[in-house]
């Protein structure tokens, strides 16, 4: 009897120690468990932060990128216009306040030139087109269809008040015509954006102050000149030569190849004269000039119509005139 109550005894307290046991491991269980979820959770709600942190650090600073963008957009005006001279022009007056389109590159020939699709696209987002409006070929073609392209394009004349002489179209190569066409141009500005007003004067007298200080320049050493003729080969220096007493002597005129009569007789009074250079441009054909200065065995002197550094390229067609003759 003694020994059954015994055994009851032992079996009963294995038991409850069993069950201790278990409770505890389940309660070590549980703890660590637990500590596990939390530490998960906090690395993610962590990396969560750091993330959202980091995405919205770059999402600012695109904000901020995009709307400087826009502030640049808003601020500048963006204008189409027909050669690189009048290119200068804008950019002299107009400054930070100007995107300049050139239709008209420097090396191409502004009689033939025509337009790619690329350029077209250009001219529709441009708000304003300064025309040279002294009637070059390029315009006469393509006015009316940018027009048609654009009807909402606003179009200002850079050749008002200047008087066109024998159908020339090249008034920009007069230093005195710049001074009118840089005056035509602030007023179109004005217009587009008059609250800039008194910054594009300021802008306009600076640099016209250059075109009347070169232009007396010029007058000065060609005052007393062994000879005033020179021979082109392309009539574009009609309005140079009118400021300074010269004559042109063009090898073409107005497009139209020379006969072989024109040419005889530009030999005939480049002889008489003794000239030795003929002036060419780079944007045309130098045979018939090349063929005149083996006659007359001279040479040939590039100076170019329409390099956009108006007055640097200017100063140097002075000072090509001047030394061959002075």
């Amino acid at each position: 009897m003694n020994n059954s109550n015994n055994n009851n005894k032992i079996a009963v307290f294995t038991i409850k120690w069993t069950i201790l046991i278990i409770i505890i491991t389940l309660l070590f269980a549980s703890f660590f468990s637990c500590k596990d979820i939390n530490l998960s959770n906090t690395i993610n709600t962590s990396n969560n932060a750091t993330n959202s942190f980091e995405h919205s650090f770059q999402q600012d600073n695109n904000d901020e990128y995009l709307n400087n963008d826009k502030i640049k957009e808003l601020k500048k005006l963006n204008i189409t216009t027909t050669i690189p001279p009048q290119a200068e022009f804008l950019e002299a007056i107009g400054k930070d306040l100007v995107a300049v389109n050139i239709l008209v590159t420097s090396g191409a020939d502004p009689h033939t030139f025509e337009l790619k699709p690329s350029q077209l696209k250009n001219i529709s987002n441009s708000s304003a087109y300064f025309e040279l409006g002294s009637g070059i070929e390029f315009e006469i073609s393509w006015l009316d269809k940018i027009k048609k392209l654009n009807p909402e394009l606003k179009f200002f004349n850079c050749s008002e008040n200047i008087t066109i002489i024998n159908n020339d179209p090249h008034i920009w190569l007069s230093l005195k015509n710049a001074v009118a066409i840089t005056d035509n141009i602030y007023k179109g500005l004005v217009l587009l954006d008059p609250k800039n007003s008194n910054y594009y004067l300021e802008n306009k007298n600076k640099y016209q102050n250059q075109l009347l200080e070169l232009d007396v320049t010029a007058s000065n050493l060609f005052k007393n000149l062994k000879n005033n003729k020179f021979i082109v080969d392309h009539s574009a220096w009609g309005y140079f030569a009118a400021d300074y007493g010269l004559e042109q002597i063009p090898i073409e005129e107005h497009g139209k190849e020379p006969t072989i009569k024109d040419i005889e007789n530009i030999i005939k009074i480049a002889k008489e004269n003794n000239i030795k250079v003929i002036f060419v441009s780079p944007q045309f054909n130098t045979k018939n000039a090349e063929i005149i200065a083996n006659e007359i065995s001279g040479s040939l002197v590039f100076i170019d119509p329409l390099e956009k550094s108006y007055i640097e390229n200017m100063k140097k067609v002075i000072k090509a005139f001047e030394s061959i003759l002075g």
